[in-house]
């Protein structure tokens, strides 16, 4: 039998510092605002610069800056992850990183076009896996933690969502 820890499984922030992406608008959102007030650092990862500020505005501590960043564009998860070991330094690397970016093409699959279907996977599957080969260098020096955001409802067929686009992709937006 294991013994309950008194923290109940929660992980001290310490000064930490997490990326979150697609902290524009909904749970990417709220979990950003939500990792600053547990006391974490918190790098917003958004694509508009506005939207940066309004997640920004929106923090009780001081404590979320943002972050540009298209998941789907090569470059800028590039230049993110630059940015980002310019701001945190050598002696501070990147904590936690929290793939939540994400978008949902709902429609039947027969009428999917391949493009759309692309950009789906672009964005859920191939920009989760840019991100984490960015900034998994930093993440390794800190023994730090990853979380993919994924959606309960690819356990349940609903139509015009598709089955198989859970198996390679999530619901989101």
């Amino acid at each position: 039998m294991s013994r309950r820890r008194a923290d109940h499984g929660r992980v001290a922030s310490d000064g930490r510092v997490v990326l979150v992406t697609g902290a524009s608008t909904g749970l990417g959102r709220a979990t950003a605002l939500r990792l600053e007030r547990a006391g974490f650092r918190v790098l917003a990862g958004v694509r508009r610069e506005a939207d940066g500020k309004e997640v920004a505005a929106a923090s009780t501590y001081g404590r979320i800056t943002p972050v540009t960043i298209d998941v789907t564009d090569e470059v800028s998860v590039r230049e993110a992850a630059a940015y980002v070991g310019g701001l945190l330094g050598p002696d501070r690397p990147l904590w936690g990183l929290v793939n939540n970016a994400g978008v949902c093409v709902s429609a039947p699959l027969e009428c999917v076009p391949p493009e759309r279907l692309r950009w789906q996977l672009e964005t859920n599957v191939v920009g989760q896996l840019a991100v984490t080969q960015a900034f998994l260098p930093d993440l390794r020096r800190a023994r730090g933690r990853i979380v993919n955001v994924t959606s309960g409802l690819g356990t349940v067929a609903i139509p015009f969502l598709g089955r198989t686009r859970r198996r390679s992709s999530r619901r989101r937006r």
